[in-house]
C-alpha cells in the first residue's frame, strides 16, 4: 500500500474514532452557536411548553460536521437540583449506526423541538416527557467532535 494511501486510511479511522468519543461539552467554538429557548419557562398541570434548539453557522464559510451516528443535535432534560437525567429516560438516546454529516452554509440553521408536559401527556401523545412539579434544566448538545452545548434554560413546573 503506498505511503500516502496508508496515511489517508489511518487519518480517516482516527477521525471516525474521534466522532464516537467526545470530550466534555463546550459552548460555541468558532462560528457555530447552539442556542436553546422555551416558549414558556413556567407551566402548570395540563399545560405544555416547547424547547426549541438551533445550531447556527454565524461565519462566512460553509461548515461540515461529522457525527459518529444518526444522532446530531439532541435535547436533554435534567432535574435542576441534582442534575439527574429526566429525558431521555435513562440519560441516553438510541441512534442509528453509521456516520452522518451536517452541512451548514453561511447563516444556515438546523433546528429541533421538544414538547414538554406538566403532569401528564394528552391522550394519544407519545412524544415529549411528562414532568412532575419541580425545576428542570434543558440543554441541547451536538454529538460531533466539537461537542457543542447550549447554555441551560430553566423550566419550572407547578
Amino acid at each position: 500500500m503506498p505511503q500516502a494511501h496508508r496515511l489517508l486510511v489511518i487519518g480517516s479511522l482516527m477521525a471516525l474514532a474521534a466522532c464516537g468519543s467526545v470530550a466534555g461539552p463546550v459552548e460555541g467554538p468558532g462560528p457555530l452557536r447552539l442556542e436553546g429557548s422555551l416558549t414558556s419557562s413556567s407551566i402548570g398541570s395540563g399545560e405544555a411548553t416547547t424547547f426549541s434548539f438551533h445550531l447556527r453557522n454565524l461565519g462566512p464559510d460553509t461548515v461540515r460536521l461529522v457525527f459518529g451516528s444518526g444522532c446530531q443535535v439532541l435535547p436533554y432534560v435534567r432535574t435542576a437540583v441534582s442534575g439527574s437525567p429526566v429525558h431521555p429516560r435513562g440519560g441516553g438516546y438510541v441512534c442509528t449506526a453509521g456516520v452522518s454529516t451536517l452541512t451548514l452554509g453561511p447563516g444556515a440553521t438546523k433546528s429541533g423541538h421538544l414538547v414538554l408536559y406538566a403532569g401528564s401527556r394528552p391522550d394519544g401523545s407519545v412524544y415529549g416527557p411528562a414532568l412532575a412539579p419541580g425545576s428542570y434544566q434543558l440543554v441541547a448538545e451536538t454529538t460531533s467532535h466539537l461537542a457543542l452545548r447550549s447554555k441551560p434554560v430553566t423550566l419550572h413546573v407547578r
